[in-house]
């Protein structure tokens, strides 16, 4: 299957995520609490999920502006690209639901829930990488476009 049109799916995703978001709109309790050093960040989720689908949404656009200038870009890593971005925040939406436990945990004790949270990080470094790939093929792409004007 070719990836023709993969702003397509960056756009579907960044609708998909933002309306999973407004569930978590009226949601008092749905916050992230981030502490670095002496300083509490309270976050509520619907605005970070708000922030990462803006994020599929431009990066949708990205590859729409680079269609239309008709920029090639190297197919396997708009593929990379594509399945470990959507598909790996599929994934951790997935583990995230499946998992969610309000139980304490020791601090110190090798057990399922710190599984997880091996497993939540590599996800995220995967999709992270995936990114570096996304700006590589887009910089290899402009360069072969410019050299062949």
């Amino acid at each position: 299957m070719k990836f023709a049109k993969p702003h397509i799916y960056f756009w579907i995703t960044a609708l998909v995520i933002f309306i999973a978001g407004l569930f978590t709109f009226s949601d008092k309790n749905a916050l992230i609490d981030i502490n670095v050093h002496n300083t509490y960040f309270i976050i509520h989720l619907f605005h970070l999920i708000s922030l990462l689908s803006f994020l599929y949404f431009i990066e949708g656009c990205i590859y729409w502006i680079l269609k239309k200038l008709k920029v090639s870009l190297i197919y396997y890593l708009t593929q990379i690209h594509l399945f470990f971005t959507i598909g790996g925040l599929f994934i951790y939406f997935l583990l995230m639901t499946i998992f969610e436990d309000d139980t304490e945990i020791e601090p110190g004790v090798f057990n399922e829930a710190s599984i997880l949270g091996w497993v939540i990080i590599f996800i995220i470094c995967t999709i992270l990488f995936s990114q570096i790939l996304f700006l590589i093929n887009v910089i290899i792409g402009l360069i072969k476009c410019f050299i062949r004007k």
